[in-house]
């Protein structure tokens, strides 16, 4: 869970993203991703934990939560900050699992 996340928040969505496996495919930038909805589009989230993250070959895991559900999916937006001494990066793929309706979309990237 991300700290910005809020109990009583009904609507959850497990994001999983992929690192591609190529050497430095890994970033030490700060990670955000706003997920775009039929009924409403999320705020941009920062994707954050308590230890590195993004690394080469990884799968890293969140769940956002929202008020309100967002509707069935249709893009999302990810982006990184440039920031830290190694900033670029190789993003593979991303996931997106509604939890309540349990419909997952696929965003690969080109």
């Amino acid at each position: 869970y991300l700290e910005d996340n809020y109990v009583r928040d009904k609507q959850g969505y497990l994001v999983r993203i992929n690192t591609g496996s190529q050497p430095n495919a890994g970033t030490t930038a700060k990670v955000n991703i706003k997920l775009y909805g039929k009924q409403r589009d999320s705020p941009a989230r920062l994707l954050s934990a308590h230890r590195p993250l993004f690394a080469s070959k990884s799968r890293e895991s969140f769940v956002l939560r929202f008020p309100t559900s967002l509707g069935k999916l249709h893009h999302i937006h990810i982006w990184h900050d440039n920031s830290g001494k190694d900033p670029s990066w190789f993003l593979e793929n991303v996931t997106v699992t509604d939890l309540n309706t349990n419909r997952t979309r696929y965003f690969p990237l080109p």
